[in-house]
């Protein structure tokens, strides 16, 4: 995948999770308890910094590193870990929060990889 695409990716899953966070403050605030807003507001953090972390993995591809791998985990991540919560604070399916675990191991994961591919890149 080049690193045009992974940024763009990364430039729109920005632009859901600023849409996200209205939606939120505009819209759920107002019809979900205290802590199911608290847990929304998580996703939609989680979410934004993962979507920068996105663009990070894709200028790192051009530097010659192939990140492929760590875009498309931290990618699958945001969706485990924001899309459960969303869909917990939406739905109230108490199942889903056991996604979210999930979600940010694989989260944990890319970041790793990068760290580790980066830093044997500079060693090397």
């Amino acid at each position: 995948m080049t690193s045009s695409r992974q940024m763009g990716i990364g430039f729109v899953l920005m632009f859901f999770g600023v849409l996200m966070g209205a939606f939120g403050a505009h819209g759920i605030k107002q019809v979900v308890s205290l802590p199911m807003y608290e847990t929304y507001q998580t996703a939609v953090f989680y979410h934004i910094v993962h979507a920068l972390g996105l663009m990070v993995v894709g200028l790192t591809q051009r530097q010659n590193h192939n990140s492929t791998t760590e875009f498309l985990l931290m990618l699958g991540g945001v969706f485990l870990f924001s899309g459960s919560l969303y869909l917990y604070v939406w739905t109230s399916q108490r199942w889903l929060a056991y996604v979210t675990p999930l979600g940010g191991t694989v989260l944990l994961v890319s970041w790793l990889l990068m760290a580790w591919k980066t830093l044997r890149s500079e060693f090397s």
